[in-house]
This record gives structure tokens, sequence and C-alpha cells, in this order.
């Protein structure tokens, strides 16, 4: 498939945006800062805010996959720069 003819919307073209500046060191320590805040709360017994926090690790996690994902499809390219 042809990426120059794939179309994904506005909102895809947003996401590819704001992951791109993100490094990967930052998305595994926010994941990780989330596990570690979701042990606290529920330590101070906050169980439903814990659930709720320990439940931000996957979609941050699959955001930093996704950017890899995208480079890897688009070597040499600038994040920043590629419009579909």
């Amino acid at each position: 498939m042809e990426n120059s003819k794939l179309n994904e919307g506005t909102f895809a073209e947003a996401i590819e945006n704001e992951t791109s500046k993100m490094t990967p060191d930052l998305i595994f320590w926010a994941a990780l800062g989330g596990v570690v805040l979701s042990i606290g709360l529920r330590y101070a017994g906050k169980k439903k805010a814990s659930k709720l926090v320990s439940q931000w690790a996957t979609p941050i996690l699959l955001m930093g996959l996704y950017n890899k994902v995208f480079k890897a499809e688009n070597p040499g390219k600038d994040d920043s720069d590629y419009r579909y």
C-alpha cells in the first residue's frame, strides 16, 4: 500500500503530530508515573481514582508504539513535515 494515497483525517494527523514530539523516554516515564501514582492512590484509600489512573499506562504506551511504527514505515521522513 502506498502511503501517499492514504487519507486518515485530521484526528490521526493530530495524533501523529503530537506523538512525534515525544521521546521514547518521555513516553516510558509517563506510563511508569501513572502506575506509581495509581499505587499511591490505592495506598491512600482512593480505590476508584487508583483504578482510573492505572488505566493510563496502556494508552500512553500505545501512542509510543504508534509513533515507533510510523517512524519505521517512513524512514528518513521528518515526522513533523509528513503529510498524507
